[in-house]
């Protein structure tokens, strides 16, 4: 794999090369007026994997964790675009049946966090070494890096049925989230607010101490239909917002502002304290999907997604949800 690296002066966009078809370019930057940019660069012109949309996490201080080459490969850039460090084979070993490192996230120090489904070597104390998954569905792990690019800590964190994590985050106390759907009946919980898996899939969100040693809380989340596409958020009261999909009925609802579900699916959004009470729990529209998650300083969550409850129009939405 070659990288190459060309930071752009302000408003002049400056591409080293770019050699092959396939080229992977992250970060364009750009001013806080938008009009001009910051940077722009190539990063890898590797064409022996395939290049699709990429997952990126950026800090306050411009610091950038970001995935590439069929998601098992990455780099941290500085706020210039300087490289800080890449690295590959993340997970170290892919099973017969895939696993890649799929989801990323950074923290105010610059650790860079990874997720995803393989096969991982877990570091000492890790809060779960080995693997439950069977052999054709790769378990969840989650990777902490530090700002140098060392592991600092690498755990499996599943169940011996099928889970899938599609969203984390990071407090900034250093503790991890991740969430996903699982059919498990035996993914780790720990102060659940549903200690058992109801019909599957149902989500799970998970909540691993700084050091990747134990859970803060653990629980799973769902009624008698599906629940999918779950995304986290985090604000800096460590509440937790999630959103996502449900056709479940029986969907366990908090203070509602949504009792009901309408339609046959619904988007949805929780918010979950500290400790992993909920605050609420609620349906949020009819026939339509929350994708992204966002909370501001004020204890509000806001939900971006898509809507089909109008068949000759369906469209983006994009809700928000007072603290109050």
């Amino acid at each position: 794999m070659r990288f190459f690296l060309n930071r752009t002066s302000e408003g002049t966009f400056l591409p080293y090369r770019c050699v092959s078809v396939l080229c992977l370019f992250v970060a364009c930057a750009l001013s806080t007026s938008g009009q001009t940019l910051s940077y722009s660069t190539y990063l890898s012109d590797d064409q022996s994997f395939p290049i699709a949309a990429l997952p990126v996490a950026v800090n306050a201080t411009g610091e950038t964790c970001a995935l590439f080459v069929n998601y098992r490969a990455g780099a941290k850039l500085r706020s210039d675009a300087s490289v800080v460090y890449s690295f590959s084979n993340i997970p170290v070993a892919s099973s017969p049946f895939g696993g890649n490192t799929t989801l990323v996230a950074i923290d105010s120090n610059g650790n860079c966090y990874l997720a995803g489904n393989g096969v991982i070597n877990p570091t000492a104390g890790a809060f779960q070494s080995t693997p439950k998954s069977p052999p054709d569905s790769p378990s969840p792990f989650v990777v902490k890096l530090d700002g140098s690019g060392n592991i600092s800590f690498a755990t499996y964190l599943g169940g011996s049925g099928v889970d899938t994590p599609t969203g984390i985050a990071v407090d900034n106390s250093g503790n991890v989230y991740l969430v996903g759907v699982t059919s498990s009946n035996d993914f780790p919980t720990l102060r659940a607010h549903q200690a058992a898996l109801a019909t599957p899939p149902d989500l799970f969100i998970a909540v691993l101490n700084p050091t990747g040693t134990g859970l803060v809380y653990s629980t799973y989340w769902g009624g008698n239909g599906t629940e999918s596409t779950p995304s986290i958020a985090v604000d800096g009261s460590e509440n937790a917002y999630i959103t996502g999909q449900t056709s479940s009925k029986d969907f366990p609802t908090v203070s509602p502002l949504q009792a009901n579900l309408m339609g046959s699916s619904s988007a949805f959004l929780i918010k979950l304290a500290q400790s992993g009470t909920p605050a609420y729990s609620t349906y949020l529209g009819i026939q339509n999907t929350g994708v992204g998650v966002a909370a501001d300083s004020n204890g509000a969550g806001y939900v971006a997604g898509y809507t089909t409850g109008n068949p000759t129009s369906p469209g983006a939405f994009v809700t928000k949800v007072s603290s109050d």
